[in-house]
């Protein structure tokens, strides 16, 4: 179990702090406007589980993934722009992947799986209807840092 639960958290670091990290703070940087940096962000995010479809996984499965991984990806967006942390989505995100790896290996039926895999939905819902209401910029760290020297 604690395999498991590591292993969540070091996923959970890696790609929070590609997409999250790097990617946002590259894009903001660039002057992008936040919807276009949760949108990016939140591509690069489905793009690395889109591999998935190279390891066997059906096309179908992969795409789900993909979709859900989007729309996950801008929810954790949200929690990094929403308390200016990198560790709040790593935490967020770190909370989940023990839980996607142990049903993977071991998957089970019955009323408690189907209601936790409609988890899966309301991720797709919110996320997706998140896009909506991101507006604005959001200056880079070192960009605020800069402003603040000058005052």
């Amino acid at each position: 179990m604690a395999t498991w639960l590591l292993a969540g958290l070091f996923v959970g670091f890696a790609e929070e702090t590609l997409t999250r990290g790097f990617v946002i703070n590259l894009l903001r940087r660039a002057r992008y406007r936040e919807i276009v940096v949760a949108v990016i962000s939140a591509a690069v995010f489905a793009g690395l589980h889109a591999s998935n479809l190279l390891s066997g996984q059906s096309l179908f499965a992969t795409a789900f993934q993909v979709l859900y991984t989007f729309a996950f990806g801008i929810c954790m967006y949200l929690a990094y722009r929403l308390t200016g942390r990198l560790i709040v989505p790593i935490l967020l995100h770190a909370s989940t992947d023990p839980s996607i790896f142990l049903l993977t290996e071991y998957p089970t039926a019955g009323p408690l799986a189907i209601i936790a895999g409609l988890g899966n939905i309301v991720v797709i819902f919110v996320g997706l209807l998140s896009l909506f209401f991101i507006r604005g910029r959001v200056e880079a760290p070192a960009s605020r840092a800069a402003l603040q020297t000058q005052r």
